[in-house]
């Protein structure tokens, strides 16, 4: 099959532009296309920049417009919240970006890290599940189930049981 090198992809759907990427090259798999070395990925909502990312590949459904992304995937919210995962899958009919393993956030110099992700891009809120944990950048951890982190408010709330320790001047546990 024939395999196209330095080129630039346009996801839309009802003639709407919902991602663009830049990939090292696509090769066409029948329903699907192959990508490799995505850079400058942009994800869109009402027609302006909301997230962008880059990832090692990925695999685009021509007629679905899903995108899944894998290895070393990074995606950034304005410039203040990056995600890290091994696999994003955008599922473009529900406009939510997935990530069904686990996943690390930073903002503000804060670490979370969840089993999985599943974001919202309509609500602008992204749920982290399982075992989340929170390291905060002044000091302490919080370890709860879940967490939903809602973008615009730059608020977060946790769900179900947890724990937290504070740690005095912000330094390690047992450190004096």
């Amino acid at each position: 099959r024939p395999q196209l090198v330095s080129t630039r992809v346009v996801g839309r759907r009802q003639g709407d532009r919902q991602f663009e990427l830049e990939a090292g090259a696509i090769a066409d798999e029948g329903e699907w296309v192959r990508i490799d070395a995505i850079q400058h990925g942009v994800l869109y909502r009402d027609g302006a920049v909301f997230v962008t990312f880059t990832a090692k590949a990925g695999r685009w459904h021509r007629q679905s417009n899903d995108l899944v992304l894998t290895g070393d995937v990074a995606l950034v919210y304005e410039d203040r919240v990056r995600l890290y995962s091994d696999r994003l899958e955008w599922r473009a009919e529900e406009e939510r970006v997935v990530s069904p393993g686990p996943v690390m956030l930073t903002m503000d110099g804060d670490v979370i890290r969840a089993a999985s992700m599943e974001a919202d891009l309509d609500e602008e809120v992204v749920r982290l599940r399982g075992d989340v944990r929170i390291e905060r950048a002044g000091g302490g951890r919080i370890q709860i189930a879940e967490v939903v982190y809602w973008l615009e408010e730059d608020r977060l709330e946790g769900y179900g049981q947890g724990q937290v320790l504070v740690v005095p001047g912000g330094g390690e546990p047992g450190e004096r």
